[in-house]
């Protein structure tokens, strides 16, 4: 993850107008994904991966476990974007996790170009 990720990200989207920004990154760190949004998929909340995360760490549950038994073909993850001022450029993370030594991610910057949205950049992957 890059040390000052505000200044990573409006460098991106060549964002200048502060405020616009401020609730940009407001409204991103407060997305909250809801099974009303994906209808027919399950959804893992923040609070279930750090409940998962504290119980593995007193050896009384396998998250690997959990996951095989729960989510076969693994699952997605996908940020809400951030977008300039314009909308026309969005800066979105996406990842999938299929088993302990078996994921990936990245973040992305899509264009909006004649009513599409673009894959513009593809940057800050990872894979294990």
């Amino acid at each position: 993850m890059v040390s000052d990720f505000d200044e990573y990200v409006k460098n991106h989207l060549k964002i200048e107008d502060t405020v616009h920004y401020n609730l940009q990154s407001h409204l991103y760190k407060n997305f909250k994904l809801t099974a009303d949004l994906v209808p027919n998929k399950k959804i893992l909340t923040q609070e279930q991966f750090e409940e998962f995360e504290k119980k593995s760490e007193n050896g009384g549950f396998s998250f690997w476990n959990w996951l095989e038994t729960n989510c076969e073909n693994g699952y997605s993850s996908i940020s809400k974007p951030i977008f300039n001022e314009t909308f026309d450029l969005a800066y979105v993370q996406l990842g999938t996790v299929c088993g302990g030594l078996c994921g990936g991610g990245e973040e992305r910057i899509y264009e909006l170009i004649n009513g599409k949205w673009i894959e513009k950049e593809s940057f800050g992957s990872w894979i294990s």
